[in-house]
């Protein structure tokens, strides 16, 4: 059974990490895949489910949806007339200057542009010219599209979507980020992730919600189940070994999370996955 579908971008150079496609007259219009790039995907008509990590999305015509690298992600068709654009890049493959290097997302699981915000046009604007570039024949193309794809990085940072500066706010719990992303695999607790940062459980919970919008047991739960996703549609394992694997105690805890979270079973997952 096994297949690698964790990366599936198709650069015109392999010398050039810059891809670009079109998905539309189907219902699964992306995969569920994750890779190193990050990647911009614009629904051009009608309407989509967008599943990042746990979450899910639904965008309409004109919203954008800007992915850092390493989520795993899919879309489906909402509509019969769904259809979507993508482009996607990796930074550190492109060999852009060092400061591009350093730059990283200001949230983990990127951003969704809404079709009636300002900020969005400015982003569609720089993102159909990197496409408009990308799919000609012109003489100096590449260069052309260095040019855009640094435009594009300019306009992520003047709208704090992607950012050079450390967030003095966030990194206050990054230890604890830190122990989670080391040991999810293990049965900690709140009082373990707690004390990385030496608070008390209450007060801990209240400063780790306000960062993340999520409270650290539902984060540890979503964690392990992005995890999961991952080995889903990348490994052999089974879905018992899977589950042990990210900290799940038993498979039948680990199958009634992934159902109640993410609306399908593990091997509904995995199946739909592979038969799309």
């Amino acid at each position: 059974m096994k297949k690698t579908h964790y990366k599936f971008e198709r650069y015109r150079d392999p010398k050039f990490p810059v891809y670009s496609s079109l998905q539309s007259n189907q219902y699964q219009l992306v995969s569920p895949h994750f890779h190193e790039d990050i990647e911009l995907l614009a629904v051009i008509s009608g309407s989509i489910t967008l599943s990042i990590g746990v979450d899910r999305h639904i965008l309409q015509h004109g919203d954008i949806a800007i992915l850092p690298p390493a989520v795993i992600h899919s879309a489906t068709s909402e509509t019969e007339d769904a259809a979507i654009r993508g482009l996607v890049f990796n930074l550190k493959e492109l060999q852009l200057p060092n400061i591009v290097n350093e730059l990283r997302f200001v949230s983990p699981n990127g951003v969704i542009l809404k079709s009636t915000n300002q900020e969005t046009h400015l982003v569609e604007s720089e993102l159909f010219n990197s496409v408009k570039i990308y799919e000609s024949e012109s003489d100096g193309r590449i260069l052309k599209l260095y040019g855009a794809i640094m435009s594009l990085l300019g306009v992520l940072c003047n709208l704090n979507i992607l950012t050079a500066q450390a967030d003095k706010k966030r990194s206050r719990i990054d230890p604890a980020l830190q122990y989670i992303k080391e040991n999810y695999m293990h049965g900690i607790s709140v009082c373990d992730i707690a004390r990385t940062v030496n608070l008390c459980n209450d007060r801990f919970i209240r400063i780790f919600k306000e960062i993340t919008a999520k409270p650290p047991t539902d984060y540890l739960i979503d964690f392990r189940l992005t995890k999961a996703m991952k080995l889903l549609v990348s490994s052999d394992m089974s879905v018992a070994e899977i589950g042990e694997a990210v900290g799940f105690s038993t498979a039948g805890y680990f199958c009634r999370t992934f159902k109640a979270r993410i609306g399908q079973t593990p091997s509904q997952y995995r199946f739909k996955h592979l038969n799309p």
